[in-house]
């Protein structure tokens, strides 16, 4: 019996845990409002990437890193 009470207490929490806000919604319309405009366009990307190799008394690392990038729109 503690075990039922125990689980059906956290399903009910977990719906309000988990409850969709409103802002949800109207972030999600406003992505794919976005994404009809992009539907139309060409979308190409260019990125540089950094890279570093070191070491040190705890051990080898391996670093990447974005240097810089292009995001290109062409209208179709």
């Amino acid at each position: 019996m503690r075990t039922f009470v125990f689980l059906t207490a956290l399903m009910v929490l977990q719906h309000f845990v988990y409850a969709q806000d409103v802002n949800d919604s109207v972030i999600y319309c406003q992505n794919q409002q976005i994404l009809q405009l992009l539907e139309k366009n060409k979308v190409s990307t260019q990125i540089f990437l950094g890279y570093r190799y070191y070491e040190e008394s705890n051990g080898n690392f391996n670093e990447f890193s974005v240097k810089r990038g292009y995001i290109n729109l062409e209208k179709s």
